[in-house]
């Protein structure tokens, strides 16, 4: 299972994490509250999962300033409930990762 189909509730169900901690989450790694590390360990995260969350931050990092780091947040957490919801713009893995690459 990979991270996005954890986040984004678009796999079997087990083991999800609700999209509002994971978006708390990362900005609370903004903030220096948690490290990445701590974040990827409280979430059990695979080997594949880790990759996904270093990607995801590694997007997240490359935006300049604060305000483009927390809009990356708030993007992202809209596209996570809007595939959450099935809706039909990004129903499987592969679109969702399409339309965060375009964040």
């Amino acid at each position: 299972m990979s991270l996005l189909t954890r986040i984004a509730h678009i796999g079997d169900g087990t083991d999800d994490i609700a999209i509002h901690l994971f978006c708390a989450g990362l900005a609370e790694i903004h903030n220096n509250q948690i490290t990445v590390q701590q974040f990827k360990n409280y979430w059990n995260m695979t080997t594949d999962e880790a990759d996904d969350f270093d990607w995801l931050v590694t997007k997240y990092m490359a935006k300049v300033g604060d305000v483009a780091r927390r809009n990356f947040i708030r993007d992202l957490k809209d596209i996570l409930i809007l595939t959450e919801g099935q809706v039909a713009w990004y129903t499987n893995e592969t679109e969702l990762r399409e339309r965060i690459n375009e964040i």
